[in-house]
């Protein structure tokens, strides 16, 4: 998987975003913000504006897309993000385990949403230890000469002793799940602390030396018998067909993590904004229509033929007047209308906020300074800078989350916007894969040996601008693909902060 990590923050009274870029496939790229925010925030706002440099070959113009083929091309999700703790919290009479005993002891299985409480209790805890986990090894890993044997061993203890811990509950919590309708949520979760257990051991293990590596192995090798044992669907194989058990993690996976995930539903009908806007359109060419009658009214009488076609006429152009009319204020005032409305839910009852989204075409002269002038610097090859028209997207996306309080009480204080770009429409028109280059030799049967071939190229560049408050702060990436997709991604600047209008 290639990946482009970004990790400048941007800082607005404490809110910080952090952004993280990689292709997921062929024809596909994504975009991870993660969003912190201060635990007094009572709500949050901030606005990604994606800039999409195409070369005219590509043919991506008005006439081929629309703004609703545009958004059919994205594919975005927010979801609330597990805190993130030392390990030694998991000890702390009122860490983790705390929670997890406090939420348990609590729950009547009598009451209706007793199930899903106790799924939501086991849940949270897998995420924090996946979250602490995560941290505590990825420390090691980008770190490995800093950290000694001792330390190593340390970690590796406290992790053995969570799993331990968790582990030593299992009589208590399979009993309760089977009152509660054969609720298997621990045994998921077990499995799924053991796989991401091994997956996080894994980097640190190719980043230490060999006599720290020995220690990690034996975490590693326990956890592997111990899947063998109860989990052994979930033991991959070198060079088996894992095509199942990787389909189990995905799901598993998803099982765990959607107690974190928002809702986003499409809001129907058209914003207020537009409504006015045609009620304007509405309004003027009924007054043309009204002020002709009147006018030839007074003159010709109130039944005439003069006042026939008169009153034809004016609603012929009345019609005319309020097409044209809506189509020139929509274009007025386009920017801020939305193309699609999102409400944020989580679960089936809880408001958490909305999102407002735009996709268009726009000119260069529409484009920022700061996003112009990294434009400008951002060509491979100097003839072309500045010679060559391209055409330009913007996608705007507006997100607002609310009751911050109640919506992170059992969560941490972030959010992943996660946005997925999948650019297999804009590859309609390009051409073959590979052009012959001329190449010759004194010899003509040595001339047809060495044929020369070159792989036809295009530059995508994508160029992201972040506002939070008066902050702002600019990235932006080039994609090289060819006829098959994305052939690499080229990070020309990482999120960095702006000073600019």
């Amino acid at each position: 998987m290639r990946q482009s990590d970004n990790n400048p923050a941007v800082n607005d009274t404490d809110t910080r975003v952090r952004e993280s870029v990689r292709v997921n496939s062929p024809h596909q790229i994504e975009f991870k913000e993660r969003v912190a925010f201060p635990e007094s925030a009572d709500s949050v706002r901030y606005e990604t504006e994606t800039y999409i440099f195409l070369p005219p070959a590509l043919q991506v113009t008005p006439e081929h897309f629309t703004s609703a083929t545009l958004l059919r091309s994205l594919k975005n999700y927010i979801r609330l993000r597990a805190p993130k703790l030392p390990l030694t919290a998991f000890e702390d009479n009122a860490g983790p385990f705390a929670d997890l005993d406090s939420a348990l002891k609590d729950i009547n299985v009598r009451t209706v949403n007793a199930d899903e409480d106790y799924e939501n209790a086991v849940r949270r805890f897998a995420l924090t230890y996946r979250q602490s986990v995560k941290s505590a090894l990825e420390t090691l890993a980008q770190d490995p000469d800093s950290c000694t044997t001792e330390d190593v061993w340390r970690i590796i203890g406290q992790i053995t002793g969570i799993l331990a811990a968790y582990r030593s509950r299992q009589t208590y919590l399979v009993t309760l799940g089977r009152e509660l309708g054969n609720n298997h949520a621990w045994a998921y979760c077990d499995e799924f602390m053991s796989i991401i257990t091994t997956y996080y051991l894994r980097n640190v293990y190719l980043a230490l030396d060999f006599e720290k590596q020995e220690i990690v192995l034996t975490l590693w090798e326990s956890e592997k018998q111990y899947r063998l044992k109860h989990y052994p669907l979930s033991v991959p194989g070198a060079g088996a067909d894992n095509e199942t058990l990787l389909f189990r993690w995905s799901v598993l996976k998803k099982y765990v993590s959607s107690l974190l995930f928002l809702e986003a539903k499409v809001q129907g009908g058209q914003p207020m904004l537009l409504h006015s806007l045609y009620g304007v359109a509405a309004a003027v060419s009924m007054l043309f229509a009204t002020i002709i009658a009147f006018s030839w009214q007074g003159t010709y009488g109130s039944l005439s033929m003069n006042l026939f076609w008169a009153m034809v006429i004016a609603y012929i152009f009345k019609d005319r007047i309020k097409e044209g009319l809506r189509a020139w204020l929509y274009k007025r005032f386009q920017k801020w209308i939305p193309d699609r409305r999102l409400q944020l839910e989580r679960g089936s009852y809880r408001h958490a906020g909305q999102v407002e989204e735009s996709f268009r075409f726009i000119n260069a002269e529409q484009v920022p300074e700061a996003v112009r002038k990294l434009r400008e610097s951002a060509h491979t090859i100097e003839l072309l800078s500045g010679k060559l028209p391209e055409d330009i997207l913007l996608y705007k996306k507006e997100v607002t989350l609310e009751k911050l309080r109640t919506l992170t009480q059992d969560t941490g204080n972030s959010v992943l916007d996660i946005m997925r770009l999948n650019i297999r429409d804009f590859l309609r028109y390009t051409e073959t894969l590979f052009e012959e280059l001329p190449v010759l030799e004194e010899d003509a049967a040595e001339t047809a040996a060495r044929q020369a071939f070159g792989e036809k190229i295009y530059h995508i560049y994508v160029a992201q601008r972040i506002k939070i408050g008066e902050k702002r702060a600019v990235a932006m990436q080039r994609l090289v693909i060819n006829a098959q997709g994305i052939k690499r991604l080229e990070t020309v600047q990482p999120l960095t902060p702006q000073n600019e209008d």
